[in-house]
């Protein structure tokens, strides 16, 4: 009986610690899944700042997310979150079977967006750090970011297999066409240009 009351103490510190997270990560959640859901990249680089505003609000004011392992933890995932949505729309398996323009507009918008996400971590990151006020986000980058690299270089490397494929095609276009007796071959040529990616 005696250790009742350290025990009710406990579980009352514990739930509101969890009310006080889910305060927290209320709206962080509704930004995440706008990312995760919208289609529209202007939209999703827009918003990307209000995401690390609401992560310094949080490991300013958290009594849980104030601790290096658990914030650690929320920015991985956070992450996570960007890299997964672009690894579903960089599919090598399907993304080739759409033109040479939606692939190079697809990649690009994704690689912008992965860089954009690490570029409003770091500069929150500084802002921290010159503020001189409480503790600095000395996380490890390469656990936060590696598959954001990863995800980024594919990107980019669609992106650029998709603009050379954007100029070969400007190389046979209609006016080519005219010029030779049988514009169906020129046809042929460009799908077997792209017929590997397709396999």
């Amino acid at each position: 009986m005696k250790a009742w009351p350290a025990l009710f103490k406990g579980l009352k510190e514990a739930l509101c610690l969890a009310r006080e997270n889910v305060e927290h990560l209320a709206m962080l959640q509704k930004y995440l899944l706008k990312i995760k859901n919208e289609q529209d990249f202007a939209f999703i680089l827009s918003i990307i700042p209000n995401v690390t505003i609401i992560l310094r609000h949080i490991w300013t004011m958290s009594n849980y997310y104030s601790k290096d392992r658990h914030m650690l933890t929320l920015l991985g995932q956070i992450s996570y979150v960007f890299a997964e949505k672009v690894k579903i729309l960089i599919n090598v398996d399907t993304i080739f079977k759409h033109s040479a323009s939606t692939v190079f507009r697809c990649a690009t918008n994704c690689a912008d967006m992965l860089r954009s996400w690490k570029r409003s971590y770091m500069d929150t990151r500084a802002q921290i750090e010159r503020s001189g006020i409480g503790s600095r986000w000395e996380f490890d980058r390469n656990v936060l970011f590696r598959d954001v690299d990863h995800m980024t270089r594919i990107s980019q490397d669609t992106a650029n297999v998709a603009k050379v494929f954007l100029e070969f095609e400007a190389m046979f276009d209609h006016h080519l066409k005219t010029m030779i007796s049988d514009p169906e071959e020129v046809d042929n040529i460009l799908k077997k240009v792209r017929t590997p990616s397709l396999d």
